[in-house]
């Protein structure tokens, strides 16, 4: 699984190198010609699964700012429950959007708390970690600002290693 994610990364990165040289005069212009970031307010939820540890993974996403006409400061958080122990996640992802803003990568710096069950490792106190998360992902509109999201999520030094979520945005 995650080879199908490194491939998926590597054609995501592909296709914003491409998108970016391609970007028109008029997007540029615009990119440039705007002065302060712009507030969007988008909020909804998410769920997913997770390996290492196995979890299914509930949580809450946002879109607060738009820098330019292709960043987004997107920050989330989430919950995995399985494998033994809870996860508490936080993520202020940046995001970059591609293929007429229709999908994106991006990365984050990470936040986690990881919280083993007592009965099993009643020694074992919280652990809490900060790591980095680099992310690609695809929009599918449903109105004019209402739209799902399905994104894959490979954490560096933190648990989970890899993480899977289908997300709704309002």
């Amino acid at each position: 699984m995650k080879k199908i994610f490194q491939w998926f990364l590597i054609l995501m990165l592909i296709i914003a190198v491409t998108d970016a040289v391609t970007l028109s005069a008029q997007e540029a212009e615009e990119v440039t010609s705007r002065q302060s970031p712009v507030f969007e307010g988008s909020l909804g939820f998410r769920v997913g699964l997770s390996m290492g540890p196995e979890q299914m993974v509930f949580g809450a996403q946002t879109i607060i700012i738009n820098f330019g006409t292709r960043i987004r400061f997107a920050p989330s958080f989430d919950i995995g429950f399985g494998d033994d122990r809870t996860v508490f996640n936080a993520y202020p992802d940046f995001r970059f959007e591609i293929v007429d803003n229709r999908a994106y990568i991006g990365g984050a710096p990470t936040f986690v708390i990881d919280k083993p069950k007592l009965e099993r490792d009643e020694d074992r106190p919280d652990e809490i970690r900060v790591g980095a998360a680099i992310l690609a992902g695809i929009y599918l509109p449903i109105g004019e600002k209402r739209k799902y999201n399905f994104e894959a999520r490979y954490e560096l030094e933190t648990v989970p290693d890899f993480k899977v979520t289908i997300g709704y945005l309002f």
